[in-house]
């Protein structure tokens, strides 16, 4: 029976969850039916319970504490934890994941951020486990020449025998915004308060850029879902076949503003 039930749920409510309907919510999010009451009543609260093989009372946890990470020894745990944050938001287990993503994603992704004098980091712990993850930088044109050098062929779908022009990642356009940031978390956090404010928090630690963009993956639906709904600022200006690229620009917003009420 408990087999049955991790199976059906998951692959409902996690696995094969989409876009949500203008803007609505979605079966991950607040599910609906016979899904949304068995959820409600299953002790699953991430993709990495999964599959549940006896039942225990959920632990509530009480809080998230958000702190910077500083110290090598946090940088080098940041490492570990940023992996299992990666497979969580994207709904997929490690050892689903190509070498080639993994290097990339945990690999180069961190190292063109860590590598920067400027980098700033802020994590969301609870009871010592990790749950949230944000890293930005002002020094846009050297993360994304860093990420270029390690960005594979084997992310794109091939056309004829080469990659689409459409999949690979816009790097001109990324280096015209103030800040780049790099950002993973639970599912639980997404559409939280939490989330909102650990990117003020960032916001602040750069000193107030009018404009930032973020690199989220294509599977990473909730999350890319939580990031374009307000208050969250980000609108989707680039999707490719493995990665997209969610950015905001205070000054356009201004000026859309402007012309609408005009």
């Amino acid at each position: 029976m408990l087999q049955g039930c991790n199976r059906y749920l998951k692959w409902v409510g996690l696995d094969k969850c989409r876009k949500a309907i203008l803007g609505g919510p979605t079966l991950a999010g607040l599910p609906g039916g016979i899904v949304g009451d068995l959820q409600r009543l299953y002790p699953i609260r991430t993709n990495f319970e999964y599959p549940l093989r006896q039942l225990t009372p959920v632990v509530e946890r009480d809080s998230y504490v958000c702190q910077p990470v500083v110290t090598p020894g946090d940088r080098k745990a940041l490492r570990a934890g940023f992996m299992r944050l990666h497979c969580d938001a994207v709904g997929l287990a490690e050892e689903d994941l190509t070498d080639d993503e993994k290097r990339f994603v945990v690999g180069a992704k961190l190292d063109a951020f860590l590598s920067q004098p400027d980098a700033k980091i802020l994590v969301l712990d609870s009871e010592e486990v990790l749950g949230g993850c944000l890293i930005g930088s002002r020094s846009v044109e050297a993360v994304c020449k860093l990420l270029k050098e390690h960005y594979k062929p084997s992310f794109t779908t091939a056309v004829n025998g080469k990659s689409s022009p459409s999949s690979a990642l816009p790097w001109t356009l990324m280096q015209k915004y103030d800040a780049i940031m790099a950002y993973s978390s639970v599912s639980e956090l997404f559409f939280t308060r939490l989330t909102e404010s650990l990117f003020k928090l960032m916001s602040l630690a750069l000193g107030g850029p009018n404009s930032a963009c973020l690199i989220v993956e294509r599977d990473a639906c909730i999350m890319r879902q939580c990031l374009t709904t307000p208050p969250m600022k980000f609108r989707e200006v680039h999707r490719g076949e493995r990665f997209g690229v969610l950015a905001y620009d205070e000054e356009e917003d201004e000026e859309e503003e402007d012309m609408e009420q005009s």
